[in-house]
């Protein structure tokens, strides 16, 4: 039986952890600087969004989405939680195809 729900996977937040993580910082780390994403501060952050108000309510943070388990079968690395996974499968691939380009 498959389970269907929303992934836990905002686009600006999920970039950032995975690009933190990538670059060998720890899960707290990286999670504090996706959290600058997610968090309102001077400006809306993606935890304002209508569709992640409607999914976590208003200002939820973002244990919202690291408390989430990974599913049967989902696992990414040494990922623990379905966000930090789910981020990671998605973006890594194009990390590690990043070529850094001097100006």
């Amino acid at each position: 039986a498959s389970q269907t729900c929303p992934l836990p996977l905002p686009v600006k937040t999920s970039a950032e952890y995975a690009y933190v993580r990538d670059r060998g910082r720890s899960v707290e780390l990286s999670r504090t600087m996706a959290a600058k994403k997610w968090d309102d501060e001077r400006y809306p952050g993606e935890c304002s969004d209508p569709e992640h108000v409607l999914l976590y309510g208003e200002q939820a943070p973002l244990t919202a989405l690291t408390e989430q388990a990974p599913l049967p079968g989902e696992s990414y690395a040494d990922e623990t939680d379905r966000f930090g996974l789910l981020a990671r499968r998605l973006w890594q691939p194009l990390l590690d195809h990043e070529t850094p380009v001097v100006v």
